[in-house]
């Protein structure tokens, strides 16, 4: 069951209202810091529901952080939420193939359409990068 009353009052605030309004163009990141517990996971919520056009990244530093973030969203919004696993360190001659499944699946997710917040972990970011010859740092 969402909590929609719960992301209504957030989104009701003249600073939520002004931070959607001022968000900048699709591709560039913002970071936003110094809100407790799940509040992030409310705010994001909100400017996912006011802004349907887009589609939001959470980059954690952890995997157990990533989870954190999914199991918040998914409370708050029932849906639209996936995971983009991490790679776990088995190397490239030994891909684990339910994460490999899992990666593959939340890509179609993404790709069609049917999730709005995306959620990974650094690391994850900083090896796609790497492949690409660009880096997080």
């Amino acid at each position: 069951m969402p909590l929609d009353f719960v992301i209504d009052r957030l989104d009701a605030l003249p600073a939520t209202r002004a931070l959607s309004e001022g968000l900048p163009a699709p591709g560039v990141r913002l970071g936003v810091a110094g809100l407790p517990g799940s509040s992030p996971a409310v705010l994001l919520a909100a400017l996912a529901r006011r802004l349907p056009q887009r589609v939001f990244v959470v980059i954690t530093p952890t995997p157990t952080d990533a989870e954190r973030w999914l199991a918040d969203l998914r409370m708050l919004t029932g849906s639209a939420v996936a995971l983009y696993p991490q790679r776990e360190a088995l190397g490239a001659e030994e891909p684990h193939f339910e994460i490999a499944g899992e990666r593959v699946e939340t890509l179609e997710l993404l790709l069609t359409g049917q999730v709005r917040v995306l959620v990974t972990t650094a690391a994850t970011c900083d090896w796609c990068w790497k492949r690409e010859g660009a880096s997080l740092r």
